[in-house]
């Protein structure tokens, strides 16, 4: 009787050592898949960038085709271009969700930056901090990277 309790301890301690290796592998793959450059994590904030840009991009251009829109229902048969007051004024009301005056609207530039100074295009910086350049035709591009 006294040799089958020391079979049996010995199974089971061999049982343990074999399940902490194969939890230690496991562990291994597991921080590997997580980390490093290819990792879960990596590519979870890398997604996160792009879908801001996406969404940035988005709004300008909203933005851009409301501001066109209202210029067409003028209908007085001048081609009038988007300005940058104007584009700025309906980024705060779509992005912002906020209606100001014009003299706010002057003076809120933290927030939403937008500056027309190159010709035929508009600078635009949004709250993300990122700078996009707004063609004559409503084309979005981003202007700095991170």
């Amino acid at each position: 009787m006294n040799k089958y309790l020391e079979k049996e301890n010995g199974i089971t301690l061999i049982a343990l050592v074999v399940v902490t290796i194969v939890t230690i592998i496991l562990s291994g793959i597991t921080i590997a898949m997580l980390s490093g450059s290819n990792g879960l994590i990596s590519k979870s904030l890398e997604s996160k960038k792009e879908n801001v840009i996406a969404d940035d991009i988005e709004k300008i251009k909203a933005s851009y085709s409301s501001v066109k829109v209202s210029l067409l229902k003028l209908a007085d048969g001048k081609n009038r271009q988007v300005t940058t007051f104007a584009l700025k004024k309906q980024l705060i009301s779509d992005v912002l969700h906020k209606d100001l005056s014009d003299g706010d609207i002057l003076s809120n530039t933290e927030i939403i930056a937008v500056d027309g100074s190159e010709p035929g295009t508009i600078s635009v910086t949004m709250p993300s901090q990122k700078t996009y350049i707004v063609d004559s035709n409503g084309g979005v591009t981003m202007y700095n990277e991170d």
